[in-house]
């Protein structure tokens, strides 16, 4: 009966340590969350600022102004997956004012 408890005991601590890997991995996609998010918050006020500059400068660039298009949809797909639904889903405006970037 020892080679069963033996057993049990190694399973245990296997389980113990994939249960203590999974809580990691968790809480790095949490911070990776937080960072992408805090990242597309930063983008969207640098492009604010960049569109307010061009105008009021009345500066005109085909290429400047179809980056700035690109850049507006990338921006809208961050917002949409990573900003707007983890609020939906819960995850709140916490990140943002606990970062204090």
């Amino acid at each position: 009966m020892g080679s069963c408890e033996d057993e049990y005991v190694r399973l245990a601590r296997y389980c113990a340590e994939r249960e203590s890997e999974l809580a990691r991995y968790k809480r790095l996609s949490y911070e990776y969350l937080q960072e992408i998010k805090r990242l597309t918050l930063l983008l969207s006020a640098t492009l604010s600022h960049l569109k307010t500059l061009m105008m009021v400068t009345n500066y005109r660039s085909e290429a400047m102004e179809s980056e700035v298009r690109r850049l507006e949809e990338e921006l809208r797909v961050y917002m949409e997956t990573y900003v707007l639904e983890s609020r939906e889903a819960g995850g709140g405006s916490e990140g943002a004012s606990a970062s204090g970037s």
